[in-house]
């Protein structure tokens, strides 16, 4: 990083309340009081601290998609970008789901499939397809479908807990395939603790 970048980073941590250093301790909030002027944030819609996720321009707001994954709630900071920019091409993709006809196309697939990619971070290697294959005999709407297996990849997210990595110095979720799961921070415990509380507990635990 060069000198003259160092000493602007060094000048805007100074520049910091007590409440915004704890913030950024928070998952998503590495980059809270960094854009006081913003005056709109996606954050707090995805469960990151005020402050952070700033949607106030429209090139902010894409990157707030772009880092929608940082925050707790991904799909929270995605629906309040596209609440603000409907225009958005990610945006408009559950649109793109029609009524059912009485025959389910490779074209409705796709569509449902790119709206659980944007609003779930759905990984297609992970797809059940044989599950997906009977749910669509089954549905009558391809939008209540991609809710309904939305709603079913939250309910898997519940799984997952909250890890510090060391050398990142942030929060980050994972699941029970991860080998720090065993010392994990359950969600609503880290919740409960607060950041700094959960960090002690998770150091702790795992030098026993």
């Amino acid at each position: 990083m060069p000198i003259s970048q160092q000493l602007q980073t060094a000048l805007g941590e100074r520049k910091l309340t007590k409440a915004e250093r704890q913030a950024r301790e928070e998952p998503g909030g590495s980059n809270v009081g960094r854009y006081k002027g913003a005056g709109k944030f996606a954050g707090p819609a995805g469960g990151a601290p005020k402050g952070s996720f700033p949607i106030d321009t429209r090139k902010r707001a894409k990157a707030a998609l772009a880092y929608a994954r940082h925050a707790p709630n991904p799909a929270g900071i995605r629906k309040a970008v596209c609440k603000a920019y409907p225009d958005f091409e990610s945006c408009k993709v559950a649109e793109d789901i029609e009524p059912w006809d009485g025959e389910w196309t490779t074209e409705d697939v796709e569509a449902i499939l790119e709206w659980l990619m944007i609003e779930h971070d759905l990984d297609l290697e992970n797809v059940d397809f044989e599950m997906l294959q009977a749910r669509l005999s089954e549905e009558e709407d391809g939008a209540e479908l991609a809710v309904w297996i939305g709603d079913a990849l939250d309910e898997g997210k519940k799984e997952k807990r909250y890890v510090y990595g060391t050398r990142s110095k942030k929060w980050h979720l994972v699941g029970p395939d991860d080998r720090d799961y065993a010392h994990a921070i359950p969600q609503d415990e880290f919740k409960r603790l607060g950041p700094k509380r959960a960090k002690e507990k998770y150091l702790q635990a795992r030098l026993l």
